[in-house]
């Protein structure tokens, strides 16, 4: 167990500035989810909620204790569990 979700979870957790998709839904952009690349489910949401999950995790990160500090099992991530 990671001590933090993927990126692709971070950024499901925000509201989408582009296309306004609520946190928790997918962005409103068929042309994005038409070219994805079917492995990185992050392709398919707008760059703003990209953006804006980056910005989430490295906050979630820096507020973190430094990793050899970190218990094993514990979570430092402050997105609810199951996003995504």
């Amino acid at each position: 167990m990671s001590a933090f979700p993927s990126l692709y979870e971070y950024a499901l957790a925000q509201g989408c500035a582009t296309c306004k998709a609520k946190p928790g839904v997918l962005c409103v952009a068929p042309r994005k989810a038409a070219a994805a690349v079917p492995t990185d489910p992050i392709t398919r949401l707008h760059a703003a909620r990209q953006r804006a999950g980056v910005r989430h995790k490295e906050l979630d990160a820096s507020r973190a204790p430094w990793a050899d500090e970190r218990k094993p099992g514990q979570r430092y991530a402050t997105v609810p569990r199951g996003q995504g």
